[in-house]
């Protein structure tokens, strides 16, 4: 046999082979290459932020390249990085991120550095969001991440400080920027980059603002302290828990309350907030019922600041511990709304009863629904400052100092004598009440509108037989003090619509041009008595005086005013066995 011939294949081998080698590493270049594709493409679709030695601050949100996921999802950087965006960058573009209920809302770009090595800082000025993360590393380097908010441990935290915000190392290498925000309910943040220094100076300047805010309230809550130890009644210090639930709820929305007052429990940082201003809403309420005179005619409304109280608490309790987190805002707006409608209508039911400082309480529930929603709205920075959050906190403030002031002007009424313009020859120089002679004048009114067929006009008359006595035991001072004590609870007690007037050093009368009825009368009488009985400055005799109280509801034509009182004065002086009320 013949040698075996060599294929052609094999004859041509040494050009065949490289060409065949040269085929397959093409092949798989490509291959290679198709793969690097998407991250190339992502990397040129990312924006780009270009950072100059004249950048001081810049609102990202406008450049952020941006996309949503649920907020139960995990978060990858690399994917983030390589995720569709949902909007293009661009001129309209809005200047803050809406983040929805339940959902993380991404956000993408580069940051080109044209500068030497420097800090900057990612910062979101609120402090209602719930959590936020920055992902950075230098372009084609590995990722590092931090994180802040309301969910997260404050020791979590790169700094302590109001707001959530992240320090950037930037040098001459592009840096890649991820953030992620989350939040319960619908909130609206920009997301600001700042040069150290600027971040400095703004975080200084809010921390000054804050100091002066916190110092307002605090003043407050000593003003009201100073009150209630003074007067030592139930609405003063109702009014001293007021202010400072004021001054906790400012602290708390402001975001301070985890560094000053609260321990590291993220659970109860991200829920104070709802609960204090729903608690709030329903003392407004309850306080507004105390501090308002001439309501007791009414019984519902001298419920409804206790019961709203009760309500707003155990609401408050319910959602804090029970209910979803995206129930907080519309329990917030809901709470706060039957809060101001219960507070004004008893402002003017208080008004329309004849009320003397019910324009007083009004302008402090206005001052409180403007604060609210002016907190509410937290317009944006101005200065790097957050004016809105300061402004309402004052505000809050200055609603608490009007309702001291309403305090202390029923406090005082009937009481600075010397310091009354209306003092002239009708008027008792003691008590400022319409004299002898004054009061006649307004009994002739009473008889002209009786005459004119209007009703019958009501008379009461207060006998004090133990003043002489009291006068004896305790000296004229301490006597004449209590007996200007009483004739502010008369004037309090029985408001604008009743004529008042001092008959003698024992005798006080007053007259009502309107119909009144028996029942009525009664439970007025039995209020006067039991106030003046609780003058707790004085001694106990001196609170006392034995005091009488007769009315009168028949008609008063045919007799004079000397006999008016002459009948009612020989019921008081008859009235034995402990009864202090009765009806001539």
């Amino acid at each position: 046999m013949g040698a075996q011939q060599p294929t052609r294949f094999e004859s041509d081998s040494p050009g065949a082979a490289v060409a065949f080698r040269s085929i397959i590493v093409f092949l798989i270049g490509v291959v290679s290459a198709l793969g690097m594709v998407p991250e190339a493409l992502a990397q040129s679709s990312m924006p780009v932020v270009a950072l100059s030695e004249a950048t001081r601050e810049l609102n990202l949100a406008a450049a952020l390249s941006l996309h949503a996921l649920p907020a139960s999802a995990a978060i990858n950087p690399d994917q983030l990085w390589g995720a569709t965006a949902v909007k293009p960058p661009g001129p309209q573009a809005q200047e803050a991120i809406e983040v929805e209920p339940d959902m993380s809302v991404i956000g993408r770009a580069t940051l080109s550095a044209g500068r030497s090595k420097s800090i900057f800082f990612v910062q979101v000025p609120t402090s209602r969001v719930d959590h936020v993360q920055l992902w950075t590393r230098p372009s084609g380097g590995a990722w590092s991440s931090a994180e802040a908010g309301d969910t997260v441990p404050l020791a979590k935290w790169p700094f302590y400080g109001q707001f959530p915000a992240f320090g950037i190392a930037v040098d001459d290498r592009d840096i890649d920027v991820i953030i992620v925000l989350r939040n319960n309910g619908t909130i609206r943040v920009p997301v600001l980059l700042k040069t150290e220094k600027d971040f400095q100076e703004g975080r200084l300047r809010q921390a000054n603002l804050t100091g002066f805010v916190t110092g307002m309230g605090l003043m407050t809550c000593v003003v009201c302290l100073l009150s209630a130890a003074s007067l030592r009644v139930r609405p003063g210090w109702l009014l001293l828990l007021f202010s400072v639930w004021v001054m906790l709820t400012v602290v708390c929305a402001n975001g301070y309350a985890p560094i000053w007052l609260l321990p590291d429990w993220p659970e109860l940082t991200d829920k104070s907030k709802a609960f204090c201003v729903i608690v709030l809403a329903g003392l407004t309420v309850w306080t507004v019922g105390e501090l308002l005179d001439r309501l007791e005619a009414t019984q519902l409304l001298q419920l409804a600041g206790p019961v709203t109280a009760a309500l707003a608490l155990t609401y408050a309790t319910v959602q804090a511990t029970l209910l979803p987190g995206n129930w907080r805002g519309v329990g917030v707006i809901a709470a706060s709304g039957v809060a101001a409608a219960l507070a004004l209508g008893m402002c003017i039911a208080s008004y329309r009863n004849g009320a003397r400082y019910a324009v007083w309480m009004t302008a402090s529930v206005i001052t409180i629904v403007c604060a609210a929603v002016l907190g509410w709205l937290r317009l944006p920075l101005y200065a790097g400052l957050d004016w809105s959050a300061a402004t309402s906190a004052l505000m809050l403030f200055a609603a608490a100092l009007l309702m001291r002031h309403t305090q202390f002007l029923r406090a005082r009424y009937g009481r600075d004598v010397m310091s009354r313009a209306a003092i002239r020859a009708d008027r008792d120089p003691l008590t400022a009440m319409l004299s002898y002679a004054g009061l006649e004048q307004s009994y002739s009114q009473a008889l002209l509108s009786e005459a004119a067929g209007q009703g019958h006009p009501a008379v009461m008359l207060f006998l004090l037989p133990g003043l002489d006595r009291t006068g004896a035991e305790y000296g004229h001072v301490l006597t004449e003090r209590a007996l200007v004590r009483f004739a502010a609870t008369l004037q309090e007690r029985l408001g604008q619509e009743w004529m008042i007037g001092r008959l003698s050093k024992t005798r006080f009368g007053a007259i009502s041009v309107r119909p009144r009825e028996k029942e009525e009368l009664v439970e007025l009488a039995t209020l006067i008595l039991s106030r003046s009985s609780r003058q707790s400055e004085l001694p106990a005799a001196l609170t006392d005086f034995d005091l009488r109280i007769v009315f009168r509801l028949r008609g008063l034509e045919g007799n004079t005013f000397a006999d008016v009182w002459r009948q009612l004065d020989e019921v008081a002086s008859g009235l034995a066995g402990g009864r202090r009320i009765a009806m001539a």
